[in-house]
């Protein structure tokens, strides 16, 4: 989910030409900014106002938990970019700018094989292939169920329902013989 608040009225407004003026607020009155991400709002209750009324807007609780999921696996996958791009600025400077090549072709040897001895583990220890979207995947089902879990939020129930819900969607699709 990558739309913004600014993005979600304007669409609120070309959707239905009656909605004259629309905005969010927190639950405390403070107006939420347009460029603030749709997942980091889905977090808490907030207020919409469409043209001078006021809508109390109580998030589900499993879309509270998605979107705190997803915001810390978002956070964790930033870190990861800023310490890989901090490596390599780190190699570069000290090519560069204080030893030569002669000195730091080893230790990039060293680096890389540590990196792969770090993605091997990786594979060691989860059974699964070292590649971004596994991991976000992954990532986002351990806070998910941590999240969960401190809520009291019954994933095992959830699910099932999902599954019933499904089996129900492709029964009514299915055109009778």
């Amino acid at each position: 989910m990558l739309s913004t608040v600014g993005s979600f009225l304007q669409e609120l407004q070309n959707e239905d030409k009656g909605v004259k003026t629309a905005a969010i607020f927190t639950a405390d009155g403070s107006e939420i900014p347009a460029s603030t991400l749709m997942e980091i709002l889905l977090m808490n209750d907030f207020k919409l106002l469409i043209n001078k009324i006021i809508y109390d807007v109580q998030c589900p609780k499993e879309a509270r938990i998605e979107a705190h999921s997803e915001a810390k696996t978002s956070r964790l996958l930033w870190a990861g970019l800023a310490l890989l791009s901090l490596q390599g600025g780190a190699v570069a400077w000290l090519t560069w700018w204080v030893y030569s090549w002669d000195i730091m072709e080893p230790v990039t040897y060293f680096i890389t094989f540590a990196n792969s001895m770090v993605f091997f583990a990786y594979f060691i220890v989860t059974r699964q292939d070292y590649t971004y979207s596994g991991i976000k995947s992954r990532q986002f089902l351990h806070f998910f169920h941590k999240k969960s879990k401190q809520q009291h939020f019954d994933v095992v129930q959830y699910n099932k329902l999902k599954e019933d819900l499904a089996k129900v969607s492709d029964c009514k699709s299915t055109p009778y013989i």
